[in-house]
């Protein structure tokens, strides 16, 4: 599992490499950053599967920094000082939080969380796919903390990206959050009928009331629901409609 360290403290950084190093089998620390803006660079480009954050940087808090991704397919352990932070780390979805000074309990307690955490998610995702490949095409299985949904495409009224997750809204109201990207369940569904209007919206066709000019521009569903429409996407989704 590739990690990366953003942390604005040299001998910390030293130290939390160390102990990886040490003890924590199967973490191959790839860079070290210092700041949100260097942060943000190196998730891009060597895009981790795990990351150490320091809460507190030079440039700013680093929940800035995870704002800055519209999906997040990376894990965070939140290191850091203060333990004020604990309740809004775990609202960004940390694996873990750990307190300065490191020691090797903390920090081998929390990469074991981050890969029973992947074990979990990769047997459940092998058996998602034995199932999503024994079901007709206008079918599609969602995997959930609850256990796997079986729905008809036709059910489904739009998706909404939520960080690393996505969340599937049914017509009877239900609603999924998966544990996949948003971009990662448009993959499976028929191009024709769903359409991304906003970065972090796609709508199924067939439940598009209306497109509103006013404010900026919106769709509104038959259901009611009022979402943003890109203006860039404007025209090229109208013409999907005719």
């Amino acid at each position: 599992m590739n990690a990366i360290i953003i942390e604005n403290e040299v001998s910390a950084s030293k130290l939390l490499t160390k102990i990886l190093e040490d003890y924590c089998t199967g973490i191959n620390i790839v860079a070290i950053g210092t700041s949100i803006k260097e942060g943000f660079q190196l998730i891009q480009t060597l895009d981790p599967d795990l990351v150490f954050l320091d809460i507190e940087l030079d440039d700013g808090q680093s929940f800035d920094l995870i704002e800055m991704f519209e999906t997040k397919r990376f894990k965070i352990i939140f290191t850091t000082a203060y333990d004020q932070y604990a309740l809004k780390a775990f609202r960004y979805d940390a694996v873990d939080y750990i307190l300065k000074p490191y020691t090797p309990k903390t920090v081998s307690i929390a990469v074991n969380r981050v890969l029973e955490r992947e074990k979990e998610n990769k047997s459940f995702q092998k058996l998602n796919d034995i199932i999503e490949n024994g079901i007709s095409t206008n079918r599609l299985s969602l995997s959930s903390s609850e256990g796997i949904r079986i729905c008809d495409i036709d059910e489904i009224v739009r998706l909404e990206a939520s960080s690393s997750y996505c969340i599937v809204h049914l017509s009877n109201d239900e609603k999924l959050m998966v544990s996949k990207t948003l971009g990662d369940i448009e993959d499976k569904l028929p191009k024709h009928q769903f359409y991304r209007i906003h970065a972090s919206h796609t709508v199924n066709c067939k439940y598009v009331k209306k497109i509103i000019n006013q404010d900026g521009g919106g769709v509104e569903l038959k259901n009611g629901k009022l979402l943003p429409l890109a203006r860039r996407r404007k025209q090229e989704f109208i013409n999907q409609l005719k």
